[in-house]
């Protein structure tokens, strides 16, 4: 004879095998979803300043 504290199986209060827990979502968000936006780089900040370098000379007098 069954304990009758135990639930049986089929029990309607029980929830089936792999069944997710009360107010999770049924399935998660898709996976094509947008993507976060990128956050905007200060080209400034991490790159050094370019050397003031004089240009080469041009013309005849070039070698």
């Amino acid at each position: 004879m069954a304990n009758p504290g135990l639930p049986l199986p089929g029990d309607p209060d029980e929830p089936p095998p792999g069944a997710l827990p009360p107010g999770l979502p049924e399935t998660p968000p898709p996976d094509d979803a947008p993507p976060a936006p990128a956050p905007q780089r200060d080209p400034g900040i991490d790159e050094p300043p370019e050397p003031d370098v004089p240009a080469p000379p041009v013309g005849p007098g070039a070698l």
